[in-house]
């Protein structure tokens, strides 16, 4: 997988397969999956202090900064 993919596409958007498969060797989001990551002009390339203890933001999905490992680490302005 390119750079680009992991930085602008990899667990951003939904798979579309309707099968029965792996979520962890599936390159895209799925419903409910804690790897989920938002677009990255949604966020800074910081880490949320709820996102390192592993708890909900009370910001949810409209807080600035990443709120998971993959958010921060696949972060362009990393």
């Amino acid at each position: 997988m390119s750079d680009r993919f992991m930085m602008f596409t990899y667990k951003i958007r939904l798979c579309k397969r309707q099968d029965p498969h792996n979520w962890r060797l599936c390159p895209y989001a799925h419903p409910g999956e804690a790897g989920k990551r938002r677009p990255p002009h949604a966020y800074q390339a910081v880490m949320c202090d709820f996102g390192k203890t592993r708890k909900e933001c009370s910001h949810g999905e409209s807080c600035m900064l990443a709120r998971n490992a993959l958010e921060y680490w696949l972060h362009p302005d990393k």
